[in-house]
Parts: C-alpha cells; structure tokens; sequence
C-alpha cells in the first residue's frame, strides 16, 4: 500500500488547532450508501469516484485516479435526499493507495475560512441528513419491539410508545398538541378549548396516530381518507388530486404533524438530531403500514412548507406541485405524493419502513364519541351534525 501525506493543522468548535491525520478519519463511520461523485483539477474532470465517509468538516474520497496532497480539487455529487447538485472544494490531507486493485483514497478537509475549516451550506445540510440515514440504518427492528423507540439521550430518556389515538382523550390530548404547535408558528387563531380541530377528525375511517411517553401524549400524525366531502388539501390543490382520483388511485392525507418540545427538544423534527428525527420517522412507519397492509390505500398525499422537502423525501415523497399558498395564513406549502404502489426506496429504508409488518395495527378501529366530547371538542354545531 502506497501512501503519501501532507499534514494539515485546521481548528475544531473550540478553537483548538490539532492535525487531521489517518486516525481522525478511521475513527469516523461509512455511509450507509456512497455517493457517486465527479472530481474536477484544474479543470480536468474524473467522474468514477465516490464519496465514502463525510462528516463535520471532513470528507473520504475513493478514486482511481491519483491525487496530490496539499492540493484544492472540487468535488460535485448529487443528493439524492434534497434532489440537488451540490459543488464545494476540498484540500487533499492523505492518499492512500490499494494495491489490489489500484484505486486511490484520499482524505481531505473542508476548506478553511477564518482559520477554521467550513463547508458550504449544500454539504452541510447533506451531512445533517446523511446523519440522519445512518441512524435510520441502525435502527433496532426485532419483532414485538417495532411500536416502542427510545428517546436515547436526551433529558427524558425514557421509552415513546407508538399506537394509534384509541380513545377520545388520547386524540384530545394529540389535537391539543397540534395546536399548541400552530399557535406558535401563528398558524391557528385563538381558541377557548385550545384544540387544532375540522370536520375531517369526524370521518369514522380517520385515524390520528400519537407517541406516548410515560402516558403523556409526546408526538403525533393524523391519516384522513378521501371521500366526498375530500380532502384537506384539496382547498389548494384540488387540480394536482383530480387526475390520481380520475386514474382509480385510493387517497389519504397525512398531516396535523406535532411534536411535543417538552420531551424532544424545540428542534423535534429537523435533520439536526438524527435521533429525535428518527422517532418522527418511527411514528410515520406505523401510519404508512396501516395505510398500506391494513386501508388499502395508493397514494399518501402531503401539503409540505418547501423547505421541509427534504425530510420528508427520505420515505419517497415527490412533489407534485410547485409552492402555493394557503390564503389565511399565507403559508407557502408544496404537493407532495407517496405512491405506495410503486415505492423506490434503498433497501435499508424500506426495511425500515415496511420491513416488519406490526401486527397489532390490524386491531385499530373507529373511535366512539360521546355527545359531550362532540361538544366540548368541536363545538355545538360540528357536534349537531354529526
């Protein structure tokens, strides 16, 4: 094995100087799945490379072709997950070369700005959700287990339990929290009861999913079928429903997603903690199987803020629409669609999805609501008509 160096001294957060050397990057963990890149030198392009390791200010390329240490090349991927090109530059630390079979490794380090190294924004990003992808890849799928996760390491580490909202307050408690959530953000006009409500909660086949930890409703997601009166999304995107429901295809919308930053943290569902984001992805997986094995239904449809597109394109979700507004609140959102017929997932996230089918979704049935509840929960005359 042939190996050439030139050392680097660069500064971590803290301000400290110490050198990127071959330890540093066998300390640090593969991705899941590399990603095929282009190298470009001096405007002499490679294309047969991949990206191997990435990680806070460091990257890991595999090449068959040489390259010098002390050098600036550019790199250029595509992410798959943001469904963009991203170009950035990196100095050349180390390279390594396999005898077997004459490829080159090279580690390199994100260019330094202030004396720190720093990548752009598109690797930043890449890396907080290929953070993410690492974590869905270990993700504990024993059967018995799939409707528990743990919140790990943070303050209240202690289990979610995953299960739809079977009694009325349970979904009390869930829309109470997605209300809480809407305020915040100025999305919901104040409200005696302090509950996020519509006439859609009242359709018999609609199923609010919820995360409990220690009793207490902690995060929450509601599946509502279509049917005559529609879907929610239709008020602003009714010409991107119609050709799925002319084609046959059976809908439902997910939405009313909520996570309590009580027991997460106030970045609950960003890419910026893996684990809090794969406990998203856990309450989904128990909303998609029972859409999937147990409703029938096609297609999950989705009304998304743009710059949430990304974490929502890890389960297959594909815009539909470009960005509308919702007049009220004037809310940017996009279309976006899950076909479930024709899903193309990597492996490690289908099997994290739909590889264990949870038996105990087949149970879930209607929720009984008692006249009182109708009343105090939508008010006289939602609970009237229904």
């Amino acid at each position: 094995m042939t190996s050439i160096t030139m050392p680097l001294l660069s500064a971590d957060r803290a301000g400290r100087s110490e050198q990127l050397d071959a330890g540093y990057f066998d300390s640090h963990e593969y991705l899941v799945c590399p990603i095929a890149a282009h190298i470009n030198v001096s405007g002499d392009c490679t294309r047969d490379a991949q990206v191997t390791q990435l990680s806070e200010y460091a990257l890991v390329i595999v090449t068959a072709r040489e390259l010098t240490p002390g050098r600036s090349v550019q790199v250029s991927l595509h992410d798959d997950i943001a469904d963009k090109d991203v170009v950035f530059n990196v100095h050349v630390i180390r390279v390594t070369c396999a005898s077997t079979d004459a490829r080159w490794t090279a580690q390199c380090s994100a260019p330094l700005i202030d004396g720190q190294p720093a990548w752009p924004r598109g690797v930043r990003n890449l890396y907080q959700r290929l953070r993410v992808d690492r974590e869905m890849w270990k993700e504990n799928r024993r059967p018995g287990d799939q409707l528990r996760r743990s919140l790990g390491r943070h303050a209240m580490a202690q289990d979610v339990h995953l299960s739809h909202a079977a009694t009325v307050a349970d979904r009390e408690s869930a829309y109470r929290l997605v209300y809480n959530a809407y305020f915040r953000k100025g999305l919901a006009e104040p409200k005696q009861n302090g509950l996020f409500t519509n006439a859609f909660l009242l359709n018999p086949q609609t199923v609010t999913f919820v995360g409990k930890v220690s009793g207490e409703v902690a995060m929450t997601v509601t599946s509502i079928p279509d049917s005559d009166d529609k879907l929610p999304m239709d008020a602003v995107f009714e010409d991107c429903l119609a050709p799925l429901r002319k084609e046959g295809r059976v809908l439902a919308e997910f939405g009313m997603l909520a996570v309590d930053p009580a027991f997460f943290g106030a970045i609950a569902y960003t890419v910026h903690d893996p684990e809090k984001m794969v406990n998203v992805y856990s309450l989904f997986r128990v909303a998609l199987q029972h859409a999937k094995f147990c409703k029938g239904y096609t297609d999950i449809m989705f009304a998304i803020p743009p710059k949430h597109q990304a974490l929502y394109r890890f389960m297959g979700v594909s815009a539909i629409s470009e960005t509308r507004y919702y007049s009220k609140y004037n809310t940017p959102a996009v279309a976006m669609r899950i076909d479930l017929l024709s899903l193309d997932l990597r492996a490690h996230v289908q099997e994290f999805l739909f590889g264990t089918p949870i038996a105990q979704l087949s149970a879930i049935g209607s929720t009984e609501w008692p006249e009182d509840a109708l009343i105090r929960i939508f008010g006289d005359a939602v609970a009237v008509s229904a």
